[in-house]
Formats: structure tokens, sequence, C-alpha cells
């Protein structure tokens, strides 16, 4: 008898129907120009800012990806017992910046790839290898999966795409701190 609607309400409108009238593409085209119209508004500086929002986004992107990563082998190198050092998201940037965001093991550089490159830990956790910055490399899904628990110095030289230079790299990376 009101002629109210009888769902939710709140600051004298419903809330079911605004939702119902912002899903309509009406409502969203109208909107999208509305948001358009107050950038513009804005000026050259709103501009500046969204693009380092975005630049710091991609930056980031890096980071935050990795800290699930680094989180998930933490917990399986405590899992197995192996000695757990700081990982840290910066320290897999500098290694991806060594590896020239390839991977150590056939060479095949990231945007060429359908994934991101993995952690590959050179000395598995099956065969005690810390979970350390100087034990892991970047490597593509292919390589990680088909190196498994196989030692480094058996499994790489047995590859089609097995190159001295990669081997010693991977080798000198390993040296850059001791491992336990």
């Amino acid at each position: 008898d009101t002629g109210k609607c009888l769902r939710a309400i709140k600051g004298g409108h419903c809330i079911e129907c605004k939702n119902e009238r912002a899903r309509t593409p009406a409502y969203k085209a109208k909107a999208k120009i509305t948001l358009k119209k107050w950038k513009e508004r804005q000026g050259p500086e709103y501009k500046k800012k969204e693009a380092e929002k975005k630049r710091l986004l991609r930056a980031n992107d890096f980071t935050t990806m990795m800290s699930s990563r680094i989180h998930s082998k933490n917990r399986k190198a405590l899992k197995a017992g192996c000695f757990v050092d700081s990982v840290k998201p910066s320290h897999l940037k500098a290694i991806w910046n060594k590896f020239d965001y390839c991977c150590a093991y056939c060479g095949t550089h990231e945007k060429d790839l359908k994934k991101k490159l993995e952690i590959e830990h050179v000395i598995c956790f099956k065969r005690n290898g810390p979970h350390t910055p100087s034990n892991i490399v970047p490597a593509c899904t292919k390589c990680n999966s088909n190196k498994r628990s196989h030692l480094v110095e058996i499994w790489y030289p047995k590859q089609k795409f097995f190159t001295k230079e990669r081997f010693q790299k991977i080798k000198d990376h390993q040296a850059t701190a001791q491992l336990p």
C-alpha cells in the first residue's frame, strides 16, 4: 500500500533496484562517458599520476607474484627439512636480471613463453637442497618439470639445448653464496 519497494532501502533508494540499474548496458555506457569527462577535466597532471600508478603497478606485479611463490617454496622446504634462508622478491628480481629473464637451462626468453618463469632449485629439496638465493635459477615450466629431482650435472649435459656457457653461468651463480 505504500508504493515503495519492500527490498532493502538505504538513503531513500532501494539498493536492489540501484544494483539492477547499474547492470544495464545504458547505465554502464553513461558511467563510462561520465568517467571519461571527469578525467579530461583533471588535466595533464592527472594523466601523469595515472601513468605513474600504472608503472608502479607493473613494477610491483613481479614482487606480488614472487612473494606468494617464495612463501610456497619456504613451506615446501621446511616440510622437506631443508635449510631455509631469507629469499626476497628483490633477490629473485636480481637473479632474473642476471639470466636476462631467460630460462637458465634452455635460454628461452620469458616473453616467448605461455607462462612466466618459475623458481627452480638447482639442487632440489628431495636431495636436501637449500632454499637460498644461490640455489635458485629461473626456469621455464618444461625444463623445471623435466629436470625434477635429477642432478643438474647429469641431467643438463644430456639435453639437446645444452650449452657450456649457460652451464657455467649456473655454476657461477651457485658459487655466489656458500651453500650450507
